[in-house]
């Protein structure tokens, strides 16, 4: 797909692209307003700069596994972009210059689940801003997946989920075991109920923090603690 193709399509919202496609060119769906959902294909290797700057509808990308390179602004002023799958073997996230930023502008992107090797920490303006405004970051090496939760693999921990749900049920155990539920766990998400099993032995601070539309938090009896 060659630079600028689909630049400026106002009315586009979503689209697949093939898998025989390798290379996306610059500034390939710059400022396409309305564009909400896209699949990228997983043969390319870069993002290139703004392919896709000013798509303020946007509001999910999962970066293919054989990308390295996401170049300048390739994600700027997505508005609407909430999260962001880094794929395995991304080692360049645009950052030498704040303006030129790989994420600039990207206030709302709130969850970042990282498969690479890059050290991605909420609240920081490393590599290109991805992880800037983050709420959490789930570090796949620092963890594994359990039915669409991450678990911290340094302890019985669960850190958030993978796929944001309006209802929630947990695990009953982890590998056998109780497990906590971690701080900023679920902060900021759109949960509208969940329900806590016998499995969970403490629930930290600040895990439903700022979940306005949260309305029904079941508990177990084998709850311990709340927070503190």
């Amino acid at each position: 797909i060659s630079g600028s193709t689909f630049a400026h399509c106002n009315s586009l919202s979503s689209i697949t692209i093939p898998e025989s496609v390798t290379s996306i060119g610059e500034n390939a769906f710059y400022n396409c307003k309305a564009l909400k959902n896209i699949t990228l294909p997983d043969n390319i290797t870069t993002i290139e700069r703004g392919t896709f700057e000013y798509c303020s509808a946007l509001t999910s990308i999962t970066i293919p596994n054989k990308v390295t390179t996401i170049k300048e602004r390739a994600f700027a002023d997505c508005s609407a972009l909430n999260r962001v799958v880094v794929g395995k073997v991304v080692s360049k996230i645009y950052s030498d210059d704040y303006w030129d930023n790989s994420f600039y502008g990207c206030s709302n992107l709130k969850k970042v689940i990282n498969y690479s090797k890059l050290d991605l920490y909420a609240g920081r303006d490393e590599y290109g801003c991805v992880a800037y405004y983050a709420d959490k970051v789930l570090n796949m090496r620092d963890g594994e997946i359990v039915d669409n939760f991450f678990f911290s693999k340094y302890n019985a921990c669960l850190e958030g989920c993978i796929e944001d749900n309006a209802e929630l049920i947990l695990p009953q155990d982890y590998k056998g075991q109780k497990y906590d539920i971690g701080a900023y766990a679920f902060r900021n998400s759109d949960l509208t109920s969940i329900e806590i099993p016998d499995g969970v032995e403490s629930v930290e601070s600040y895990t439903f923090y700022n979940c306005t539309s949260l309305s029904s938090v079941k508990f177990s009896s084998g709850l311990k603690r709340i927070g503190g």
